[in-house]
């Protein structure tokens, strides 16, 4: 009974991991630059941005890169927690418990940082720019980060796509 106990433990455990850590990675095989690039090269463009938001935009998004760069430092450092646990003869349930609760301290300063750096975002927008940039987040457009593929809608499926059909790259 113990040991079964201990299996079902240790899986949900590697699958809270994997979750955690594959979070924000699902379709766009990309590193974090080109993510943010790639987001404020969008907002600049449909939000018809003035030099000073774009400066303004940009600092912003350098701000959350160094964030985020120093928070992924400690995804290796439980990734290996985890696996010396599952490979070792007793899972140390305290132990990875603690390492999960600071990843999830982690994430929470993350999202209040986040939040703070969206409303820095926000009171550089002209009402119209706001009104955009809502539509923009209410479809998902930003090809994550606010909303992926849009809240009801589900991913694009896998293969090539006929132009035209949402998703798929214009000719």
């Amino acid at each position: 009974m113990l040991k079964k106990t201990l299996i079902i433990i240790a899986i949900v455990a590697a699958g809270a991991a994997v979750a955690l850590f594959s979070a924000g990675r699902r379709h766009h095989p990309i590193n974090m630059e080109q993510r943010t690039s790639f987001i404020l090269k969008k907002l600049s463009g449909e939000l018809q941005l003035d030099e000073a938001q774009k400066k303004a935009a940009e600092k912003i998004g350098a701000e959350i890169m160094e964030k985020m760069k120093a928070g992924r430092q400690d995804e290796g450092e439980i990734t290996k927690a985890l696996a010396e646990q599952v490979s070792g003869d007793k899972i140390d349930q305290d132990k990875l418990n603690k390492l999960l609760d600071n990843k999830r301290k982690g994430m929470d300063e993350m999202r209040k940082f986040l939040i703070s750096k969206l409303a820095e975002f926000h009171a550089v927008l002209t009402k119209e720019q706001r009104v955009k940039f809502a539509a923009i987040v209410k479809e998902g457009k930003l090809g994550g980060g606010f909303g992926g593929h849009g809240r009801n809608e589900p991913p694009p499926p896998p293969g090539p796509q006929v132009s035209g059909e949402k998703g798929s790259p214009a000719k």
